[in-house]
């Protein structure tokens, strides 16, 4: 597969990395029965409304890089930068 100016091979047998990894894969394997109830929030879906917004409230915040005042970017090649 051709991602822009790179070809990319994607393994089907690495471990999940995101949410949406593990749903596919969950729903690849459970029965459909389990899956439908559980995808769709059983009922009147009142406990996955609430887990949606509980999940809303939350976000990730990226700490890479933190706290560098000052950026370099020299390398050293073969002993020379």
């Amino acid at each position: 597969m051709r991602v822009g100016p790179f070809q990319v091979q994607v393994r089907s047998d690495r471990a999940p990395l995101t949410v949406e990894d593990w749903r596919r894969r969950a729903h690849r394997r459970v029965p459909r029965m389990v899956w439908e109830y559980v995808e769709n929030g059983a009922d009147d879906e009142s406990a996955l409304r609430g887990n949606r917004q509980a999940f809303a409230a939350w976000s990730l915040r990226q700490r890479a890089l933190a706290g560098i005042a000052e950026v370099d970017l020299t390398a050293k090649i073969a002993g020379r930068s």
